[in-house]
């Protein structure tokens, strides 16, 4: 969103009254740092647009890509994620699952 509006990540920050460092804001745009739902409903403010829009695509809305602003390339350690005892891991593998399905890719032994 920040680049579709030409924007800088020091705009952004002045725009958030601080609340969003411009740092922060390239490590979230990089995957590097997770953003907190609060941090999400900032953005969202600052943009004048719904948080959904900043949300990358799903499975039930497949009309919907994700932002612009997020060219990487996202990279899942599967065997890092087996490890994790919590419910998030579900959520990912599920999400993981539905990318091998529609890719019909899948390891040897996973």
């Amino acid at each position: 969103m920040r680049l579709q509006r030409d924007m800088s990540p020091i705009e952004v920050e002045i725009l958030s009254n601080g609340e969003v460092s411009a740092s922060l804001l390239s490590a979230y745009e990089r995957a590097e740092q997770a953003i907190s739902i609060d941090r999400l409903q900032r953005l969202a403010e600052i943009f004048a647009v719904p948080v959904d829009e900043l949300l990358p695509s799903t499975r039930d809305d497949p009309g919907r890509r994700a932002p612009a602003s997020m060219p990487y390339p996202i990279r899942i350690d599967l065997e890092m994620l087996a490890a994790i005892d919590s419910p998030e891991r579900d959520v990912i593998l599920q999400f993981v699952t539905s990318i091998q399905t529609r890719r019909d890719v899948f390891t040897e032994g996973g």
